[in-house]
Order: C-alpha cells, then sequence, then structure tokens
C-alpha cells in the first residue's frame, strides 16, 4: 500500500513539473510578455541603439507596450531556432508593423520594420551580416507577406 502511494505522488509530482515546465517553455506569450524579461529587453534596445531613425510609436512600445500584437512563434529558420514576435502600430497596423526575431541561443536579436508589404528598415542585422542572417531577412519578410491583412 505504502508504495502505491508513493507512486502516486511521483507521478502527481511528476505531472505537476511536467505542467509548469511547459508553460515555462510556452512560445504562445505575447512581445510586452517577452520584454519583462531582462535579457529579452536588452537584445531588443540593441538593435534600435546607433539607429539614425526610429519610428516614434516603435521606441513608445519599449515603455508603454502600446501596440497590437499576436502571440509569438517558434521557428526554425536555417537550422537555427527563433523566437518570433509582431506588433503594429495602433489604428495603422497596415503601414506601421515590426517583427522581431531572438534567436533561442541568446544571441543578438534582429528586427524589419514594414510599411504595408514594403521593408522600410532592417534592425540590428548590421551588426553581424552574414548569409545566416539573409536568410533570416527573407524568411521574416515572408512571413510578413504571408500575414499581411487582407480587408
Amino acid at each position: 500500500m505504502a508504495a502505491i502511494n508513493a507512486m502516486k505522488h511521483l507521478i502527481a509530482f511528476a505531472l505537476f513539473t511536467l505542467c509548469f515546465t511547459s508553460q515555462a517553455f510556452d512560445t504562445k506569450t505575447y512581445l510586452f510578455q517577452v520584454l519583462e524579461d531582462p535579457h529579452y529587453l536588452k537584445r531588443w534596445s540593441q538593435i534600435f541603439e546607433n539607429e539614425d531613425s526610429v519610428d516614434d510609436w516603435l521606441i513608445g512600445y519599449t515603455n508603454e507596450y502600446d501596440g497590437v500584437s499576436s502571440p509569438g512563434k517558434e521557428e526554425i529558420i536555417d537550422g537555427s531556432t527563433y523566437e518570433i514576435h509582431n506588433v503594429c502600430k495602433p489604428h495603422s497596423c497596415g503601414d506601421n508593423y515590426f517583427v522581431v526575431a531572438f534567436p533561442k541561443d541568446g544571441s543578438s536579436a534582429v528586427g524589419i520594420l514594414f510599411d504595408g508589404l514594403k521593408v522600410t528598415k532592417y534592425f540590428g542585422f548590421n551588426l553581424q551580416e552574414s548569409a545566416h542572417l539573409e536568410k533570416v531577412k527573407e524568411h521574416l519578410g515572408n512571413r510578413r507577406i504571408q500575414h499581411y491583412p487582407t480587408n
């Protein structure tokens, strides 16, 4: 009887741990939620450093989270895993849309600002140009076209 109770407690603990762990790595979080983590906030801020012009709404999003977003997704690009998030300017989503990619390995984030389907600016790519990042640019650009609002 004691062995059965011990086994029940072990199974309950395992299920509890599994539920907790799966939530901790759940990629169905919004950008404002991940930016509460100092590591993500630092990488977010770094992509705007040394930039000549950054839209005010995008800079303001860091402090006020005033933007429209959808849950992030984990995606594999050229063999590397990224956590992809997007945000757009309230009341002007079609013309002001930003996609950010946080590499799961903790390296520098990169982002692309769109005006409709047109890329208006790349952020963070100048830190480490490579063939891999060219594939990231292409993937993020194609992702925008697939998710562009049609109405």
